[in-house]
């Protein structure tokens, strides 16, 4: 179970690090004159949050559920 959530806690923040990244790649693009293609890598970036926030609620959901087992055992 706890690999499971430290393998939902590192993608997250892989997501989160791709969706930096594509904020930045964003800000060049509509500095450069393309503003189409800066929306479109910050909706790309968006969307990576929002999966990043998704992974980490799956992560805090294993987890509430093992909390209460491992203190019904006594550990």
């Amino acid at each position: 179970m706890k690999e499971s959530v430290a393998l939902l806690v590192r993608e997250a923040a892989t997501l989160d690090a791709v969706a930096d990244a594509l904020g930045t790649a964003a800000s060049v693009l509509t500095d450069l004159g393309n503003r189409a293609g800066g929306r479109r890598l910050r909706r790309m970036g968006r969307d990576q949050r929002v999966k990043a926030l998704m992974r980490r609620a799956q992560a805090a959901s294993l987890l509430g559920r093992e909390l209460p087992a491992a203190e019904a055992t006594g550990l």
